[in-house]
């Protein structure tokens, strides 16, 4: 696992990213809204974490395929906007 504790609040500012992963860092309770700004992401990797929410910009990730939250046991509910991710795959 990872100590890191939170991602930086302008992580969406990475226009250019397409594959994130934050799985197996331990305390990492939180996802900042820009998440949504991350135009290009394909995959998002945020399993076992103890994440509680996802803010609803993440439905802004319109390209991404691969959608990762196995174990993430504080995680109760999804955003609605999670069904604007129409090129997510199951």
């Amino acid at each position: 696992g990872s100590a890191v504790e939170e991602l930086p609040l302008n992580i969406g500012s990475l226009s250019g990213l397409i594959h994130f992963s934050a799985g197996r860092c331990k305390n990492l309770r939180q996802v900042p809204s820009s998440i949504g700004g991350l135009n290009s992401l394909l995959e998002l990797e945020l399993d076992w974490t103890p994440i509680k929410t996802l803010p609803k910009e993440i439905g802004g990730l319109h390209f991404i395929r691969k959608l990762e939250l196995r174990n993430c046991e504080s995680l109760k509910t999804l955003p609605g906007s999670i069904g604007d991710m129409d090129t997510l795959h199951s």
